[in-house]
C-alpha cells in the first residue's frame, strides 16, 4: 500500500480542522472537557500512552486496522516474518531505508507475490478440508440430511403436509444456513 506524504498531511490538517473525523461521527468534545473526561483505562487494561500521546497511537492503530482489513498477516506470516514486515514499514515511514523502496519492490515483488499465493493456497486447502470434515460429520449425525450433486447439504426439520407449490406460487420458508466452504469462481 502506497500513501503519499502529502495525502497523509492533508488528512492530518483536515482532521485537526474537524472537517474529517477518522474515528467517530460524533462532534469533537472541547479539549478541556475531553481531558477531564478521558481515562487511561480501557475495559481490557491500561492505555499504552498518556492522553496527550494516545491520538498518535490511535492513528497508528487506524492505519494498522486498514492494512489488516485487506490481509490477515497473522495467518499468512510467522512471528519472525511479521517483525521483518513491520521493520520494512517502519524504515519507509521514518525515511530510514538504506535502499530505494521501489528498487526493492521491483527486485523482490515477484517473490512476494509467489509467497502470498502459496500461503493463501495452503490456507484455502485447509479450509476446504475442514469444510469437508464438517459436512461428513453433519451427515453422520443427521441420517435424514441430504447432500445434493452440487454439494448442498440440507436437513428438513419439518416437512409440509399441503399441496406442493409450483413455480408461480409464493412460499414461506424458515431457513438457517451455514457457510462452511468458500469457493472463488
Amino acid at each position: 500500500m502506497r500513501v503519499k506524504m502529502s495525502s497523509l498531511a492533508a488528512l492530518l490538517v483536515a482532521s485537526s480542522s474537524r472537517a474529517v473525523s477518522a474515528f467517530t461521527t460524533r462532534s469533537v468534545v472541547p479539549v478541556a472537557a475531553r481531558a477531564a473526561m478521558t481515562t487511561r483505562h480501557m475495559a481490557s487494561g491500561p492505555m499504552p500512552y498518556d492522553d496527550e500521546k494516545m491520538p498518535i497511537y490511535a492513528l497508528g492503530m487506524n492505519i494498522g486496522m486498514q492494512i489488516s482489513s485487506q490481509t490477515d498477516f497473522k495467518t499468512l506470516l510467522e512471528e519472525d516474518e511479521l517483525k521483518i514486515l513491520l521493520s520494512g514499514f517502519e524504515d519507509v515511514v521514518k525515511g530510514e531505508s538504506t535502499n530505494d523502496p521501489m528498487e526493492i519492490l521491483q527486485k523482490y515483488g515477484p517473490a512476494v507475490n509467489q509467497l502470498l499465493r502459496e500461503r493463501t493456497e495452503r490456507i484455502m486447502e485447509r479450509v476446504k478440508k475442514d469444510g469437508k470434515e464438517y459436512i461428513e460429520g453433519f451427515l453422520d449425525c443427521n441420517e435424514e440430511a441430504v447432500k445434493t450433486d452440487s454439494g448442498l447439504v440440507y436437513y428438513s426439520m419439518k416437512d409440509g403436509d399441503g399441496v406442493s407449490p409450483v413455480v408461480a406460487d409464493e412460499v414461506e420458508v424458515h431457513y438457517h444456513g451455514t457457510a462452511i466452504l468458500f469457493q472463488f469462481l
